[in-house]
């Protein structure tokens, strides 16, 4: 079975640690990577190559959007999901302008993120 590789970029540490051990709970995922900033989220995606960056909204260093275009440039097939506070449509519409594949606004990642990952990869 084909393990959904994920990279989080998720700017505050305890955040992302929570990310990971929630993504840990979800069967077939495997972390393959984390992230403080865009810039470090761009270096390794390039280098690992996730089916899916999930990345933070407030990422320090540049915009999730800017680092959702460059991500899409280092790792074309990873597919990006932009975890937000947000939740509108105008946010969904410049997300998906960027190049992300799909958007979860924070207080619905614990029910949605499972499905969202595997819609992507179907």
């Amino acid at each position: 079975m084909h393990r959904i590789r994920i990279l989080i970029a998720e700017g505050h540490s305890p955040l992302r640690e929570a990310l990971r051990e929630f993504l840990l709970g979800v069967a077939d995922v495997e972390v393959v990577g984390e992230a403080a900033d865009g810039p470090e989220a761009i270096a390794l995606a390039g280098a690992r190559a996730p089916d899916i960056a999930l990345l933070d909204s407030g990422l320090s260093g540049m915009s999730a959007f800017t680092a959702t275009g460059l991500i899409k440039a280092a790792s074309p097939d990873t597919k990006v999901i932009i975890v937000a506070d947000e939740d509108s449509e105008d946010y969904w519409a410049a997300a998906e302008d960027s190049g992300a594949s799909a958007y979860v606004a924070k207080d619905r990642v614990d029910r949605d993120l499972p499905g969202v990952i595997r819609s992507l990869l179907k």
